[in-house]
């Protein structure tokens, strides 16, 4: 047989089609370029790893596809608090302080109020703005009261373009604040004394009036003079068993914190209330279960008004003798006491109508005795033994 041929008129084993080397060809191209230019970016890589750890700044290079380098020391992302707000810029960051509460015109809340506002403006001008802004934000602080007080200043400022902060709480301060603070508080720290006052609450206000009256810039030895003289007399006797007084105005502070809660302490070990002494038992009588009443000639007993304790009723013999036999109270005729521990009073024989009667005793056994009224008589008896 001879040679096969292939359906074009060719042989098996000829070369491949023009366009199939041609695809094979350009196919080549396109690898090897892709190598190369992953060859260099690996290479630009190496290098700057290299020069990171070298601590040299990379030279300049063109960057490529964007790919993820290797960090070699973590970065310290700054909070917005540091980072500086750029002219025009609509980013600020966070304010550090709580926001500000209003103002509600009160001159005894001025001086707090006052301070926190500038610490505020210190500490957020970065968030808050500039001086237009720091300007509006007291502004805006501002309750309704004191908002019409200074609604001229703020439209004059306004229409000047003098926003000034720092000048607005100076003209709020001649409004609200007190301008013989000064004078007022050191007539009050010449006068001012603990009395029977505890030492832990007078001691703040005691720093108080210090502080107005200037007393921060004031010798250590002064401050504890004023405070010495502003004592009671009873910590000043103590203290002056004290073998050395601290010369610094901070630990004779605590050493007289000491001395207060230790004299505290005595006293309300001194004021505790002694035990109660017991009463003295009582012998029990052994007529305790006797009759309510006994012969009594001589004393004649007061009607019982309503706000007085109740008293017993008036019963015969036989029911003062069943209350006997069944063990129960012969005055009240309830059972679980005796004539002893019972709430009533001894009951009172009835008055005769006329005429008058006499008394008859009859013994019913050795520790109970039975009185009967007698005509003839006028004389009222009592029952029983108590």
């Amino acid at each position: 047989m001879g040679d096969e041929v292939s359906p074009n008129g060719q042989g098996s084993n000829d070369q491949p089609p023009p366009w199939l080397q041609a695809f094979a060809q350009q196919m080549m191209q396109t690898v090897n370029l892709q190598m190369n230019e992953m060859t260099q970016q690996m290479r630009q890589r190496m290098d700057t790893i290299e020069q990171q750890v070298q601590g040299q700044s990379a030279p300049p290079t063109v960057q490529a596809t964007p790919t993820t380098t290797p960090v070699a020391a973590p970065l310290t992302v700054p909070s917005p608090q540091d980072i500086p707000v750029p002219a025009g810029s609509t980013i600020r960051p966070r304010h550090k302080l709580p926001e500000m509460k209003m103002f509600t015109g009160k001159r005894s809340d001025w001086r707090a109020w006052k301070t926190k506002m500038e610490q505020k403006l210190e500490r957020d001008h970065l968030a808050i703005g500039d001086a237009k802004d720091q300007f509006a934000y007291i502004d805006a602080c501002l309750d309704d009261t004191p908002a019409k007080m200074v609604l001229a200043y703020v439209e004059r400022q306004r229409k000047n373009s003098s926003e000034d902060p720092s000048q607005f709480m100076t003209y709020l301060n001649n409004i609200y604040g007190d301008t013989n603070t000064k004078e007022r508080a050191v007539n009050k720290l010449n006068t001012m004394s603990q009395g029977k006052e505890a030492f832990t609450t007078f001691l703040p206000k005691f720093e108080t009036t210090l502080a107005d009256a200037g007393g921060g810039e004031w010798t250590d030895e002064v401050k504890i003079n004023h405070l010495k003289r502003a004592l009671s007399q009873e910590m000043r006797k103590s203290f002056i068993y004290m073998p050395a007084q601290p010369t610094e105005y901070g630990k004779f502070i605590d050493s007289m914190q000491t001395l207060a809660s230790r004299l505290t302490a005595f006293d309300r070990e001194s004021r505790k209330p002694t035990a109660p002494t017991a009463p003295k038992p009582t012998p029990a009588s052994s007529s305790s279960d006797a009759m309510d009443w006994e012969p009594s000639i001589s004393k004649v007993q007061a009607p019982a008004s309503s706000s007085e304790q109740k008293r017993a009723q008036w019963v015969t013999k036989e029911v003062l003798d069943g209350r006997k036999a069944a063990n129960q109270c012969l005055r009240c005729g309830r059972g679980g006491h005796f004539i002893s521990s019972c709430k009533l009073l001894p009951a009172q024989p009835p008055r005769p109508a006329q005429g008058k009667a006499r008394v008859k005793t009859v013994e019913v056994d050795d520790d109970t005795t039975v009185v009967e009224l007698v005509e003839g008589s006028d004389q009222e008896p009592e029952s029983g033994k108590e």
